[in-house]
């Protein structure tokens, strides 16, 4: 079945595509790092908004946080996507840092809506992220596009920040939320915390280990985006998640396995929520078991749809095929 999954990739991946003007927000990020090149092989032309100084004729500069970005070195883009927004993990969650979180993804948002809307040409799509922490905590539930917003401080952003993207339909462009779990790359995230500790023989389940995590391959995820730009039809949330999600006592046993490594050194709740403070209650130590409905009704073929194929994949154990598309 797997093999007949591959061939279909394959197939997809060697139709012809149109090349297309992109224009990538936040592309100096872990997913935005690898769009670049990604898009550059598929033959899109990809223009990138930096916040310093341009340095070459693929750079346009922007300020966010004034509103500020001319729209006519835009004229001509086809698709927008939006990957803006302050780092989650990289310190703990003061009130400020919450505000910054917040504002910066409202703010990157609210300017690249305004300045299409003043375009004399508009964009056809706008890719916005999003992040399955729109749901809360989901328990043992499956979660859909279609399931309401948690209530928690992560969900608010989120629905905020989708809401934002949506101003953008008011001109007649299509608007897709992309709402990813854990992205598994050693680049960053996740996985680029955790693997040095398991291949020191320390790792183990964390938090509450009959919890579910949602999670992506990074090939997947840009492979998603790509998918988003040939269907036309697909508007609205899309969960960007693969198709099996596991509990965290599932996923640190797999990523034992993988680094052929022990996994059972256990990092209770408690001395997650004493070294992260907010942070952990509403992203490591929550249930999200996200199912990626929209993208399976609409035949989407995942690269990686086991956690093992994604481990392998993201730890370089086995010859990317990001280069496939």
């Amino acid at each position: 079945a797997y093999r007949h999954a591959q061939t279909k990739a394959e197939v997809e991946a060697a139709r012809p595509r149109t090349p297309r003007r992109i224009l990538v927000a936040g592309g100096s990020g872990l997913v935005g790092s690898a769009l670049r090149p990604f898009l550059t092989l598929q033959g899109h032309d990809v223009i990138r908004l930096v916040r310093r100084p341009v340095r070459s004729a693929d750079e346009v500069r922007w300020q966010p946080a004034l509103g500020h970005l001319d729209a006519r070195p835009l004229e001509g883009v086809d698709v927008v996507i939006n990957l803006a927004g302050t780092n989650l993990a990289d310190r703990r969650w003061t009130d400020e840092r919450r505000r910054e979180i917040e504002q910066s993804r409202i703010q990157a948002t609210r300017t690249l809506v305004q300045t299409i809307q003043r375009m004399r040409t508009k964009p056809s799509l706008l890719i916005n992220a999003s992040a399955v922490g729109y749901y809360g905590e989901g328990g043992e539930r499956e979660l859909r596009e279609g399931d309401e917003v948690g209530s928690n401080f992560l969900a608010r952003v989120c629905e905020a920040w989708e809401r934002e993207a949506r101003g953008a339909e008011q001109v007649g462009v299509r608007v897709v939320c992309l709402r990813t779990g854990v992205i598994l790359t050693e680049a960053g995230g996740m996985l680029a915390r955790l693997a040095p500790i398991f291949r020191l023989g320390v790792g183990g389940p964390f938090g509450y280990p009959d919890h579910w995590l949602s999670w992506i391959s990074l090939e997947d995820h840009l492979a998603t985006m790509q998918h988003l730009m040939d269907r036309p039809e697909l508007r609205g949330p899309v969960n960007a998640v693969g198709p099996n999600p596991v509990r965290i006592r599932e996923f640190t046993a797999e990523l034992g396995r993988v680094l052929h490594r022990p996994s059972w050194f256990p990092v209770p709740a408690a001395v997650l929520t004493a070294v992260f403070g907010m942070m952990a209650k509403e992203t490591m130590l929550v249930s999200q078991r996200v199912v990626p409905t929209r993208l399976l009704e609409d035949g989407f073929v995942f690269r990686h749809p086991t956690l093992r194929q994604a481990l392998q994949h993201g730890l370089g154990r086995l010859p990317s095929t990001v280069e496939r598309g």
